[in-house]
């Protein structure tokens, strides 16, 4: 029975999380994603450890290990405790110990897991396919392959009594064996001398080769430091190679720009030149062509002004719009021409000005393209240093990797000595596979007698008998006692009959069931997971030592009835004894209403 489960920085708990829990059924209630599923792994984690079923890093913190501890009660009535901690950073660290309590205090006992689960009663694979089932596998797990599922319920059912009688028979048949061959060792002495002889010409030959094999792979080692040494040194010539073309790419823009020393600080100190130059002409740019709009304003007001002159001159009767006095025509006429000689002047100013205008456009356009490429050439420069001082370091590096090289001698030369020691281990493996034929043609002159080879009939004959009485006791005794339980269940929970249960040589449960014969994975969902549940109590009941059942979130497939259904079974199991303790986790209200748990731990 499990007592009580402790967390620190397990999955969704970062710090240190307990639950105690007690006999009957404990009910871990909460929505989903609130830690249900991770208090049951916490279980399955203390036994187990990291494996298939639980993620290779179940720590809240990646950089703190996770613990967890588990109180149970073993079947020999003494409480345990487990403690299993957990950290993979760089590699996987992971301890486990198993106490026994006594009166609140821990005695060590194992620091290896399988005796805590000979103390809970289960084997491996029992904790995982009849003990302990979670989402999705409660039915899946008596569908698995026909080896697997024998193994496991020929564990549940202590077949290693039989395994105590074979070993029983072995010990027979080695004693008459040895007692045969001190009776004819006077006949074959010869052939022993021969065969002694023979292996250690064999053990001879092996020796040699390993020798030879252990020269090979020296060779073979210097072979590969050879091969990197010439590699480093093709890399070296290649990035010189590379270096010098990056070099003549900067001699050329030094020759463009007259051999300067610094060619760097010469190209930005011109760039920054010509940046104030297109500065400065960009502003006379700007107030030229203010200029210019100022101009062609005013001529537009000329224009305007002698038009309104020219107006008034063409009226037969002109008189001033403020005296209303005749005003002389000779006067417009006056005023007109100073107009028209005013608006010249203002043209022949605005042509000059455009024509500065465009004298400065070519001068900044021409300016713009020189800074473009010096910018080009600076950019180019920088790169061609920088790409030079990477190759020199490469360069560096390499080199100081070919001083850590020893002498070595030519490729070529460790090539031949690697062929020459190939051909020496093909001439002694011919050898040995010449000696180990004739050891083998000895072994035909030392054939069993007669004798032996009837023995060794009935030896067999004698063993499948013990196989077939064995198991049939097994069927007999234990499986119609779990095989009635069953249907006696199924008959109340379901309120219909099978008419018959039966296991197949491969222990799969057959049900002759609504007038067809068929296994579980013929039926329904639902129906699986109820007969599924049916078959383990009856097994836990009849069979197993252990009484506790582990389910996570058993109404994950189930409609409402079956629901209700499971409720009514889970309650009675607990209310006949079948089991001791159910620890089941559910999302689902109707079905936390219906069990009616001994005991439920909310979650958020």
């Amino acid at each position: 029975m499990i007592m009580r489960v402790k967390v620190t920085n397990w999955r969704k708990f970062p710090n240190s999380k307990e639950w105690l829990f007690d006999g009957g059924i404990q009910l871990i209630y909460g929505p989903n994603a609130s830690g249900k599923s991770s208090i049951l792994d916490a279980i399955h984690f203390a036994f187990l450890g990291v494996n298939e079923k639980i993620d290779d890093n179940p720590c809240n913190d990646p950089s703190e290990p996770t613990i967890v501890v588990v109180d149970f009660r073993g079947i020999d009535g003494n409480d345990y405790r487990i403690v299993r901690s957990y950290k993979k950073i760089k590699r996987k660290e992971e301890d486990f110990a198993l106490y026994r309590l006594d009166s609140g205090n821990e005695d060590y006992l194992s620091k290896e897991p399988h005796d805590a689960m000979k103390l809970f009663g289960v084997s491996n694979d029992i904790f995982t396919h009849i003990f302990f089932l979670k989402e999705g596998e409660i039915y899946r797990a008596l569908s698995r392959t026909k080896n697997h599922l024998s193994e496991e319920i020929a564990s549940i059912m202590n077949l290693e009594r039989f395994d105590m009688l074979v070993h029983k028979l072995q010990k027979v048949r080695t004693s008459f064996i040895k007692s045969l061959k001190n009776q004819v060792s006077a006949q074959y002495s010869q052939v022993t001398i021969e065969r002694d002889g023979l292996e250690s010409e064999i053990n001879e030959l092996e020796f040699k080769i390993e020798q030879l094999k252990k020269e090979k792979n020296e060779i073979k080692d210097l072979y590969s430091l050879a091969q990197r040494k010439a590699e480093i040194t093709e890399n070296i010539r290649k990035l010189e190679k590379e270096k010098l073309q990056s070099g003549e790419v900067l001699m050329k823009l030094r020759k463009k720009y007259k051999e300067q020393h610094d060619l760097q600080a010469y190209i930005k100190s011109r760039i920054k030149l010509l940046e104030g130059t297109i500065k400065q002409l960009s502003k006379d740019l700007s107030e030229l062509t203010s200029k210019n709009y100022e101009i062609k304003a005013e001529i537009q007001q000329i224009t305007k002004t002698i038009a309104e002159i020219t107006r008034f001159k063409n009226e037969k009767h002109v008189t001033c719009p403020t005296c209303y006095q005749k005003v002389n025509p000779a006067i417009l006429e006056e005023a007109r021409k100073s107009f028209a000689s005013k608006k010249k002047q203002l043209q022949d100013q605005l042509k000059d000005i455009e024509d500065k205008i465009r004298i400065l456009e070519k001068q900044i356009e021409g300016s713009n393209k020189e800074l473009d490429q010096l910018r080009k050439d600076l950019e180019v420069a920088e790169q061609s240093v920088e790409v030079i001082a990477q190759y020199q370091e490469y360069i560096n590096d390499l080199q100081k990797q070919l001083r850590t090289f020893p002498e070595l001698e030519d490729i070529k030369k460790y090539e031949e000595q690697l062929e020459e020691k190939e051909e020496e281990i093909r001439k002694l493996y011919a050898e040995k596979i010449k000696a180990e034929e004739i050891l083998q043609s000895l072994s035909t002159r030392t054939k069993l007698s007669p004798e032996e080879v009837s023995f060794q009939e009935e030896f067999i004959k004698l063993l499948e008998k013990t196989v077939k009485e064995y198991k049939k006791e097994i069927l007999d005794q234990k499986l119609v006692a779990v095989t009635n339980v069953i249907k006696s269940e199924w008959k109340d929970l379901m309120n219909e009959d099978i008419w018959s249960i039966s296991f197949d040589k491969q222990f799969i449960p057959v049900l002759n069931y609504k007038g067809k014969q068929r296994t579980i994975r013929g039926l329904s969902a639902s129906e699986k997971l109820m007969l599924s549940i049916i078959i383990r109590a009856a097994f836990m009941h009849h069979i197993m030592s252990n009484k506790t059942l582990i389910l996570d979130d058993p109404t994950i497939s189930l409609d409402e009835d079956h629901i209700k259904k499971a409720a009514t079974f889970y309650r009675k199991v607990i209310e006949n004894k079948h089991l001791n303790q159910i620890l089941i986790s559910s999302f689902n209200r109707t079905f936390r209403e219906l069990l009616q748990p001994d005991k439920v731990i909310e979650l958020e």
